[in-house]
């Protein structure tokens, strides 16, 4: 019995090292941007247009604030040129999917636009909205809802320990009620604007690497438990 203890209480500590390094990188907390989101509508009955506009001004001081939990804070930004189109997928829930005509540089850095002297880049890479969701007559909605790996290409001072990419999600507060399903089958004339990033997450990718390590623990831990209690 003293052997089983030992044996479950040895695993344990390495599962636990390993769930460690797994989730060594600690989540980036982004805060409030700018209103200047806008969907519009492009004469179809399956699509509308979203551009971003200046969602982190120079002159917001105020704004697109980020910190990392346990690590430096300063401001992201979220910039590019790259047309948006969301195509609706499940009316009844509000969901959308996103293309895009090329990538969106995400930053997480020292200063307000990642721009200046002295400006540090913790963080940035190319992002990919996914999908977006705002359920009927909410003023609220979500990018990135189901949680898929959408930032890639990282460089920053923090690049290195957190691996091949992030999870970015971003929660939208709308101005109103009015729900961007109402402009399917209406001209650029008709928008839904003044929405913003209310709040945020950035979030490290587990690296296969250590999905394995843990994987493996368990799988061990499970296979000596069950011979243990085979010879009691």
């Amino acid at each position: 019995m003293r052997n089983l203890v030992t044996t479950v209480a040895t695993l344990a500590v390495a599962l636990i090292f390993g769930s460690t390094i797994a989730s060594a990188q600690n989540t980036i907390n982004l805060m409030g941007s700018a209103s200047t989101l806008t969907f519009t509508g492009e004469s179809s009955a399956s699509t509308i247009g979203l551009t971003l506009g200046t969602l982190c001004p120079n002159q917001g001081q105020g704004l697109c604030k980020a910190e990392e939990t346990g690590g430096p804070s300063g401001h992201y930004s979220i910039t590019g040129l790259a047309a948006i189109t969301l195509t609706l997928t499940n009316s009844a829930a509000g969901e959308w999917s996103v293309s895009q005509t090329g990538p969106l540089t995400f930053s997480f850095c020292s200063t307000l636009g990642c721009a200046g002297v002295g400006n540090i880049v913790y963080l940035s890479g190319n992002l990919q909205l996914e999908d977006i969701v705002q359920s009927p007559g909410a003023k609220v909605g979500m990018f990135n809802y189901t949680e898929q790996v959408n930032l890639a290409n990282l460089i920053g001072t923090l690049a290195a320990s957190w691996g091949s990419g992030g999870i970015v999600d971003l929660n939208l507060k709308f101005d109103s009620h009015t729900n961007i399903e109402s402009l399917l089958n209406e001209d650029s004339t008709h928008k839904v604007k003044n929405v913003k990033i209310g709040s945020g997450t950035l979030d490290p990718t587990p690296e296969p690497s250590s999905m394995l390590l843990v994987g493996s623990g368990l799988l061990a831990f499970g296979m000596i438990l069950r011979r243990r209690l085979l010879l009691t």
